[in-house]
């Protein structure tokens, strides 16, 4: 059986998926700031790991993506999706904190050129839309 995390899933928890948030008033089976590392899970523990419109509002995305990276089973997927930074609606929320593009997550992939110092981990990428 495929086990999946939605991290900070809101009121919109992919179905089958466990629920991680910082609000109680959300649909979180577990309720824990992502912003604390680490996050209340073991290493390898889910095969896929989505997190929808919530990378652009944590304090710290390197650390994010490393927790995501070390909860994540290998050959598992981590699947984000977040707004681009040119998107009009991305000042509108004052909770936004990072400006993401299509090469944010560059310094994560095996065959990355620029900046390899950041992170150990690596990741494939699998697809990108811009």
């Amino acid at each position: 059986m495929t086990k999946i995390l939605d991290v900070g899933c809101g009121a919109n928890k992919t179905e089958g998926a466990i629920g991680l948030d910082n609000n109680p008033r959300t649909a979180a089976d577990v309720i824990h700031d992502l912003g604390d590392i680490p996050y209340p899970f073991a290493d390898n523990e889910f095969d896929i790991v989505v997190s929808n419109h919530v990378v652009e509002h944590v304090p710290d995305v390197m650390a994010f993506v490393t927790e995501l990276h070390r909860i994540t089973r290998h050959g598992g997927r981590i699947k984000l999706l977040t707004p681009h930074y040119t998107n009009p609606d991305w000042a509108n929320d004052p909770t936004h904190r990072n400006h993401i593009n299509s090469f944010t997550f560059n310094p994560f992939l095996s065959d990355r050129q620029v900046f390899d110092f950041y992170t150990q981990v690596r990741l494939k990428l699998i697809d990108r839309h811009t």
